[in-house]
């Protein structure tokens, strides 16, 4: 069966993200098909972990290690890495 092209009429300006986040998959279709065509993808992980890096610096006043944020975020969302496994 070919695979559906639900994007096919999508041209990319510069930027596509999605809202969703989950483990399975991280990259949504339409991510992957806005990548396909050049563009610059963020993900629903990464738009949570800067909406919460926005809040800590504005009630401290420091910018929070994104990058640790982000590995906390995929690791909790990982179920195994909830049983105590370690995420590669």
């Amino acid at each position: 069966m070919p695979r559906r092209r639900p994007f096919r009429r999508m041209h990319c300006i510069r930027t596509c993200w999605s809202t969703i986040w989950s483990i399975n998959p991280v990259e949504t279709v339409l991510l992957n098909e806005a990548r396909e065509r050049g563009c610059r993808v963020l993900t629903g992980v990464k738009m949570l972990v800067y909406q919460g890096a926005a809040a800590f610096e504005r009630w401290t006043g420091v910018w929070p290690p994104t990058d640790v944020m982000e590995a906390a975020v995929l690791e909790g969302m990982n179920p195994l890495a909830r049983l105590g496994a370690r995420v590669l």
